[in-house]
């Protein structure tokens, strides 16, 4: 939920891919963000919602790493196929634009969160869906990456202990 657009300014995305700090932050729309904020809430308090995740430091294509291996136990899969967006491909996975969440939810859940989200003008789509034992990401039909989870979570829980050893 939210909008995507293409914001790398002062991203980790910039830093870590192109060893750059600069340019404009992420510009902030309070009415979007208490649209989505609401949108989400109402989501979960219908008990519609599996989990939600902000979209924020390492924009999506990190957001959804995270979703998938936040629950050590039991990580889940997923399958992205429609970031049918009009910009540049490393902004649709790595900017840092404000007001997006990802939703997680049953095939049932769907219309009735995109109907919560319509009533409160906040943007809505169906990105891909859950399952499986890898991250997924595809653009068409061209897959544009895939990570088992068992990597993703190694990668995630050594990246502190590595910049620390690199001296940050």
């Amino acid at each position: 939920m939210g909008s995507c657009k293409e914001e790398l300014g002062g991203s980790e995305y910039l830093k870590e891919s192109h060893g750059l700090i600069k340019g404009d932050a992420p510009e902030l729309d309070l009415c979007l963000e208490k649209a989505v904020q609401l949108t989400t809430f109402e989501a979960i308090k219908e008990g519609l919602a599996s989990s939600a995740h902000d979209c924020s430091e390492g924009g999506l294509a990190v957001a959804l790493a995270e979703c998938c291996i936040s629950n050590k136990e039991d990580m889940i899969g997923a399958i992205i196929e429609n970031l049918d967006f009009d910009i540049r491909k490393d902004a649709v996975l790595f900017a840092e634009s404000q007001s997006r969440i990802i939703i997680s939810c049953g095939k049932r859940s769907v219309g009735r969160i995109r109907e919560i989200a319509k009533r409160n003008k906040a943007p809505f789509c169906v990105i891909g869906k859950t399952g499986g034992k890898k991250l997924r990401i595809f653009d068409g039909k061209k897959e544009l990456t895939s990570f088992s989870l068992r990597r993703l979570r190694k990668e995630w829980s050594e990246s502190l202990k590595r910049k620390i050893d690199s001296g940050l």
